[in-house]
């Protein structure tokens, strides 16, 4: 998809993401809990903030999503290894813009700038087990099931961990 891109997150962009979250909070809600903490551009504005400026930020790496530069979503390479090496991805989409391919888009756009502007060789993902559509997009896109995580309560497969080597064809490892 040509008319999707990403960019690295501003505070700028405090309104409108904020304004995706209550158009899309029921939604988000159920993947996303950090969704929970956000009531006002204020606290949107902050928490981007927090994303740029914080100690972390050598750890994550924060995009909105664009279609005909407008904002519809955002993304993140989070959890960036000390060494640079590994990321897990992680995204989420205004609701009209689900099931249209673009998240399939941004994940290949993540993938091209992990290549060209970090080290990082191997992205993961970590999806809930009941998030069918996310699975099989990663599926698609190469991504292998490594591990899934349980319940400490009773043992049920709550997430799914996938992962894929971006620079070389071989297996992936965790």
């Amino acid at each position: 998809m040509d008319n999707v891109r990403i960019r690295l997150i501003t505070e700028a962009d405090s309104g409108e993401l904020y304004q995706l979250i209550v158009d899309n909070r029921d939604n988000l809600e159920k993947w996303i809990e950090w969704i929970r903490d956000i009531h006002n551009e204020d606290e949107m504005h902050t928490y981007i903030q927090k994303i740029i400026h914080t100690e972390r930020k050598e750890a994550t790496i924060t995009f909105v999503i664009l279609l005909n530069e407008k904002v519809i979503g955002m993304a993140d390479i989070s959890d960036i290894s000390p060494d640079g090496k590994m990321g897990e991805v992680g995204l989420w989409l205004s609701e009209e813009y689900q099931g249209k391919g673009i998240a399939g888009a941004v994940i290949s756009e993540i993938e091209k700038y992990s290549k060209s502007k970090t080290k990082i060789n191997t992205l993961k993902m970590l999806i809930k087990v009941n998030n069918v559509n996310s699975l099989k997009m990663a599926h698609k896109l190469g991504y292998q099931e490594v591990e899934k995580l349980t319940s400490w309560k009773n043992g049920e497969v709550k997430w799914i961990v996938l992962c894929k080597r971006i620079l070389k064809k071989s297996k992936c490892q965790i």
